[in-house]
């Protein structure tokens, strides 16, 4: 591996320790991580997901690689108990999958199979032993599965009722990871700003014994957090989140063409567990759903924003879902899917796993099999003679593929009425940010009040929302009022004009000439000199009169200030008045240089408090300095232990399979020889006279032959001793196994049994009885032993 290689590849998290808290205070950190754009009223959206949370977390899409991979190592444990911890684990691996660059992460790290399992799970113990099942239509317009708003977060109250009205109910999730953090972490769930800045920062207790405790407002528990606390216990949640994160999954990897991912998805049954998820039992079988799932829906949801939990957790929407992710599919891909099962399936005999998704794609006797191999062969007859969308407003046919490119370029597929996805986000970033705005306002506020102030009871005493507008519209009153009386004065005053005009035209006098009108304004403008001369005279006599006012005030005030200084003096304390200016001068100099030492010494102060903080800085500089760079080293010195670990691992594999390999071949190669060997020898006794040294010669006087040696050149008419067979030598052997056998030296032959002597008894020509043995060629007169 090169170094390259070892700065990409994550570092892998092993599976937590087998334990209830362990694994809720590690679900908890990264549920905190998640929602920390909650946290900051300047965050950009306002539910939490991992793009918004990248940059505020060093190595951010490594980081959440290393926590996707953990995550789904923590979802195949079986132990992994209670039911809320896997809820969480879902819930946060559904948010991994939004992000495009993560979601084949998901799928290497094999995901998919606990996907496929979760859902096969669930339809089993919904469907019995319903046969007759249909897959639900699939709407539409495209779902916003990838946006999720939070059903019970209190600052998205009344947006969860509108989205609700509209039928957006695709927009939200029954419980998000705020809600499902405070559930884990056994608080209550805020209702409002107020119980989120108590939870945030708790009130703390009474420094006196004797401050009253008033009534207890702290405990929130009602029905949210008994909601919240079943929907994170409930199968029904986890089905919905199995269903929603394998729908984002098919929708951000099919559209990679030719990928490995893309081929993954579908060997691992994504399709299968898709169809059967929207398969709905037909009206004649209704499903066997959970009594207690029901109950306590019905009995919790009891006001119009719970009820949208029970439309969310219901199975006809979990069904739309399913079916929406599987119109994503293109029709091509789909119908390769459906001929590889088949195959599959005609060619197997069953197989013997306890993994459903397993059995599911190979095992044609599992219930769920061929159902699923039904459903997805007619769903692919439906679309051959069928349009993809049926309220679509084109009337031609459209390609699987082109209408999947339209949906996601976002053309409008149908003239349904729906909300943009990024309307939905500005209003709930919108009610989001006002909601942190306000608790952030809290939080100072609780910090400035006095501890014996209850700060639920002074926030009770605020005026609310209601008296607010109360007083808004008592004052909008008023205004309306005021401005009502002025329109009816002067609707008044219009009339009485209306009623005099024709008076005062009839009684009025001829118009007057040019000289009478240069007359009157003369007049008019010699009034108006003479009234401007005696404003200015009377404005004079009240300017001197208010100066004359002030000089006697402050010669009172002078005279009252001399009668308080005044002290009759005696002739013996009189002083020389140059002494006494001498000494108001010493004491003037005495007080400046006192005034300059202080100054002074607050300037030494200053700068020394100045450098003392300048050295602590650089200190903590120095300390985030080390601590930085040992734990670089630290991660260094790991790495290099991984990377070291790993070589010594393969290079030892290495040695021990080469050390294999050499004793194998040694092996072979002695067996080759002793095979070899044993043929040799079983040539010459079969065939003495082809490797015998003799050569049997025709004599051309008598036509008799005789036998000549090759080597020495010896003759003789005798029939030599072609070679000298050595006598058969069985010897006692054990196998690895400790049983006895018996083994032929010269022959390599090995019996069970030890065989009986090979001699035979013979009748020569003259009836005189002998014994042969036809092995070694010998003859005896007397029985051998």
């Amino acid at each position: 591996m090169t170094q390259q290689d070892k700065r990409r590849s994550p570092t892998r998290l092993a599976p937590l320790p087998t334990g209830d808290s362990t694994d809720r205070l590690e679900l908890v950190r990264l549920l905190h991580v998640l929602c920390a754009p909650l946290r900051d009223p300047m965050a950009r959206r306002p539910y939490p997901s991992v793009a918004d949370n990248v940059a505020a977390i060093d190595q951010g899409p490594s980081q959440w690689r290393t926590w996707a991979i953990f995550l789904v190592a923590q979802l195949k444990q079986a132990e992994l108990a209670p039911n809320e911890l896997k809820a969480t684990t879902l819930l946060l691996l559904y948010y991994v999958a939004c992000d495009a660059t993560l979601a084949p992460t998901l799928v290497l790290e094999g995901l998919v199979p606990c996907l496929v399992d979760a859902i096969v799970r669930v339809h089993l113990s919904l469907a019995g032993a319903i046969e007759h099942v249909e897959v639900a239509s699939a709407p539409c317009h495209p779902l916003h599965l990838e946006v999720a708003v939070d059903a019970l977060r209190y600052s998205m109250h009344a947006l969860v009722l509108d989205l609700h009205a509209r039928g957006h109910v695709d927009a939200l999730l029954p419980l998000g990871p705020m809600s499902l953090a405070y559930v884990l972490a056994s608080s209550p769930i805020p209702r409002d700003e107020v119980d989120e800045c108590l939870l945030r920062r708790p009130q703390p207790p009474a420094p006196s014994i004797f401050a009253c405790a008033g009534e207890d407002h702290a405990t929130t528990d009602g029905v949210e957090d008994t909601l919240a606390s079943l929907i994170a216990q409930s199968s029904l949640f986890q089905h919905h989140l199995a269903v929603r994160t394998l729908v984002v999954l098919v929708r951000n990897i099919t559209s990679k063409s030719h990928s490995f991912e893309r081929r993954r998805l579908l060997d691992d049954g994504a399709l299968q567990a898709l169809v059967l998820a929207a398969a709905l039992p037909s009206s004649n079988n209704p499903p066997n759903v959970p009594p207690d799932e029901l109950r306590w829906l019905q009995a919790v949801v009891q006001q119009p924003s719970q009820s949208v939990v029970a439309t969310l957790l219901s199975l006809s929407f979990v069904s739309a879902m399913a079916a929406n992710g599987l119109a994503d599919v293109p029709s091509e891909e789909l119908g390769r899917v459906v001929r590889h099962q088949a195959a599959a399936l005609l060619h197997a005999q069953g197989a013997a796993t306890d993994m459903l998704h397993r059995r599911l794609l190979h095992d044609p006797t599992f219930p769920a099999a061929p159902r699923a191999h039904v459903l997805l062969s007619r769903l692919c007859a439906q679309r051959a003679t069928a349009p993809l969308r049926p309220c679509s407003p084109s009337k031609q046919r459209v390609h699987a593929n082109k209408a999947l490119h339209k949906r996601r370029s976002g053309a409008p597929s149908c003239a349904c009425p729906r909300l943009p996805a990024h309307d939905i986000l500005a209003v709930a970033r919108r009610a989001e940010d006002v909601a942190q705005s306000v608790v952030t306002s809290y939080l100072v506020v609780r910090d400035g009040l006095s501890p014996f102030v209850d700060f639920r009871a002074w926030a009770m005493a605020q005026p609310s929302v209601v008296v607010r507008e109360k007083r808004r519209q008592l004052r909008t009153d008023a205004a309306a009022n005021a401005d009502r009386i002025r329109r009816a004065k002067y609707e008044a005053d219009d009339a009485a004009v209306a009623r005099e005009m024709p008076l005062m035209a009839a009684e009025d006098k001829p118009p007057e000439s040019e000289t009478e009108r240069r007359g009157r304004l003369k007049r008019q403008r010699e009034e108006l000199r003479q009234w401007q001369a005696t404003r200015a005279a009377e404005n004079a006599s009240r300017v001197q009169r208010l100066l004359q006012e002030k000089a006697e005030a402050r010669e009172r005030e002078s005279m009252a200030r001399a009668d308080v200084r005044w002290r009759p003096l005696r002739e013996a304390t009189l002083e020389d008045p140059l002494v006494a200016e001498e000494e108001r001068v010493r004491q003037l100099r005495r007080q400046l240089r006192e005034t300059k030492l202080q100054q002074a010494a607050d300037r030494a102060m200053r700068a020394e408090d100045h450098l003392s903080r300048l050295h602590r800085s650089h200190l903590r500089a120095l300390e985030t300095q080390r601590v930085a760079s040992e734990r670089a080293a630290e991660a260094n010195a790991r790495r290099q232990m991984r990377a070291e670990e790993n070589e010594r691992r393969l290079a030892w594999r290495a040695i021990a399979e080469k050390e294999m390999d050499d004793a194998l071949a040694a092996k072979l190669a002695a067996r080759k020889q002793q095979r070899a060997d044993e043929r040799r020898h079983r040539r010459r006794l079969l065939y003495p006279d082809k490797y015998s040294d003799w050569t049997k010669v025709p004599d051309g006087t008598s036509g008799r032959f005789y036998y000549q040696h090759r080597i020495t050149g010896a003759t003789q008419w005798e029939t030599p001793e072609w070679h000298e067979t050595p006598a058969p030598s069985w010897e006692l052997a054990t196998d690895a196994n400790g049983t006895v056998y018996y083994i032929n030296a010269t022959t390599g032959e090995s019996v069970w049994d030890l065989p009986p002597s090979s001699w035979t008894e013979c009748t020569g020509d003259d009836g005189v009885i002998y014994f042969y043995n036809p092995l070694t060629g010998d003859s005896s007169w007397t029985r051998p032993t």
